[in-house]
């Protein structure tokens, strides 16, 4: 496909034929104005994901092709198969960038405006039982003989979520440096916060216990690990089979 060179910030770039584009085309370009506008590289990655999800639904086509009867049939896909807040998600990631082609000129309309987004209703409350909580802490309170460093990390990651009310995310993406133990704060910063919206949360006598090693940290390492979504699996199956011999 012939391609129209565009210089930008005094390089070259190559931008698709403003005919009709392919949708393969096209995301690259919309992804890199994306993080141009200060999206979060995690949120960035997201939208790359949910929209190459809609690319195999209705294949690589041609950016005229997606039509408000094309969206609907996406939808109608999504209610039978995901949360009504997971399809609302792919609905508006799918509608933004319909809205950065009307920009760029590659639509002449938004054709996924017409396409209401599905109702969401908030789960009730399901909170963790206190005898829950209270076994989970007699569980960590008693480390085993061997990998202790390894189980005090784990440790100081379930602490991070019971005491501050950290996210599993912003757990992961904690740093030494956002942890100030003489002010007794905890900084969740932009980058790792739900939203983008950083805040500061206070430590108790608890949890300052619990981070006390960090003040040896360099400022950049991270308070438990990037990779805690496996960790945490692995920690809360052992809790688990702990809990079950009655440990």
């Amino acid at each position: 496909m012939a391609a129209i060179h565009v210089f930008s910030q005094g390089r070259q770039e190559q931008r698709p034929d403003r005919h009709d584009p392919r949708l393969s085309d096209l995301l690259p370009l919309w992804l890199t104005d994306r993080r141009a506008d200060g999206r979060r590289p995690r949120g960035v990655r997201n939208y790359e994901e949910v929209f190459r999800r809609f690319l195999v639904f209705v294949g690589d086509i041609p950016v005229s092709g997606i039509t408000t009867q094309v969206v609907q049939m996406y939808k109608r896909h999504l209610m039978t198969h995901v949360a009504n807040g997971t399809a609302r998600h792919a609905l508006t990631v799918i509608r933004m960038f319909c809205a950065w082609a009307v920009d760029q000129g590659y639509l002449a309309y938004n054709p996924a405006l017409s396409v209401a987004h599905p109702k969401v209703f908030p789960p009730d409350p399901d909170p963790l039982p206190r005898d829950a909580i209270y076994a989970l802490l007699r569980a960590l309170d008693t480390p085993p003989a061997r990998h202790r460093q390894v189980w005090q990390r784990n440790r100081r990651a379930i602490c991070l979520m019971l005491y501050a009310g950290l996210r599993l995310a912003e757990v992961a993406g904690l740093e030494a440096r956002d942890i100030d133990l003489d002010r007794r704060t905890v900084i969740v910063r932009r980058e790792v916060a739900k939203g983008g919206r950083p805040r500061v949360v206070p430590i108790c006598d608890e949890l300052a216990v619990e981070l006390e090693p960090i003040r040896d940290y360099q400022p950049s390492w991270a308070v438990v690990s990037p990779h805690l979504h496996q960790l945490l699996r692995c920690c809360l199956i052992s809790l688990d089979n702990k809990s079950s011999s009655g440990a």
